[in-house]
């Protein structure tokens, strides 16, 4: 499939480019991803920003992971995903200069959005989103997005060691509404 663009007032969110690597290289130098995140390892090398990029235009085309690039006044500030194959779950991180001013609850919102729209084709029934055990800020943006939590266990992915680390857990359904739901193990 073809990649698309999505808009909200303040970001657009596009596929990355080759253009990209830099900015991407660069954001995942932050030692919090890399703990939060096992597939970005240290050192995080352009190579692997551009394997990245190869990567995301592979989920692309072949419509397993549809990736976009956070753009912020046209700087990319982070990445967010739709995984089509592990239980269409999100997924996403943002740089570390560009926290803090709600950029990730309004990218989740719009791929939201596009996933529960009635007109697309590819219109899915529920979106899951996991991240390592004490990952309180993946957590709290999945709270104020409306996910209801539903435990801890196993991660749905592997890490780089091939094991299965203990992950918190939720799942927002297309009817749900996007109110902040109770029962977080994070305020």
């Amino acid at each position: 499939m073809d990649s698309f663009t999505l808009a909200t007032p303040r970001l657009k969110l596009s596929a990355p480019t080759p253009d990209d690597a830099g900015a991407i290289r660069e954001h995942c130098q932050d030692p919090l991803l890399s703990r939060y995140i096992p597939a970005i390892t240290q050192p995080y090398t352009l190579e692997k920003a551009r394997e990245f990029i190869g990567f995301a235009e592979e989920g692309w085309h072949s419509g397993t992971e549809l990736t976009w690039g956070i753009r912020a006044a046209g700087d990319l500030v982070g990445v967010i995903s739709l995984r089509r194959v592990t239980a269409d779950d999100i997924g996403f991180w943002l740089g570390a200069r560009h926290r803090g001013h709600g950029y990730m609850p309004e990218a989740v919102g719009a791929v939201l959005d596009w996933a529960f729209d009635p007109s697309n084709p590819l219109r899915v029934e529920s979106v899951g989103w996991e991240c390592l055990i004490g990952n309180t800020a993946s957590a709290a943006v999945a709270r104020k997005c409306g996910f209801t939590f539903e435990g801890e266990g196993p991660g749905r992915r592997a890490d780089s060691s091939g094991e299965h680390p203990l992950s918190w857990r939720g799942r927002i359904w297309a009817a749900d509404s996007r109110e902040e739901k109770p029962g977080w193990p994070v305020v």
